[in-house]
């Protein structure tokens, strides 16, 4: 699971430890700081495309960010100019 805080931190956690009975808490497993601003969106791929399914995209300040479950980066792209700026991640991965 991915969370976005509003310092621009990217946190993974194991859904099924967060899901699982105990008494300890459960922490990330890991973390990143993707930029400053708060993030606007982080969507899924919906696809089961071989090697495309754990992608995530993360729309920031102008920028389009991809990623694997790791939060290692698998590409991008910027806005050029403002007709360009993107403001929600669902097209990106061909929902809308």
């Amino acid at each position: 699971m991915f969370v976005g805080l509003e310092d621009g931190h990217v946190l993974v956690y194991d859904t099924a430890a967060l899901f699982s009975p105990g008494t300890s808490g459960v922490g990330p497993i890991t973390s990143t700081q993707i930029q400053r601003p708060a993030l606007r969106q982080i969507v899924p791929n919906p696809g089961n495309e071989p090697g495309l399914s754990d992608l995530v995209a993360i729309v920031g300040h102008e920028k389009v960010h991809l990623f694997n479950m790791q939060l290692e980066s698998q590409g991008g792209w910027a806005a050029t100019d403002t007709s360009s700026r993107p403001v929600a991640g669902a097209r990106f991965f061909g929902l809308f």
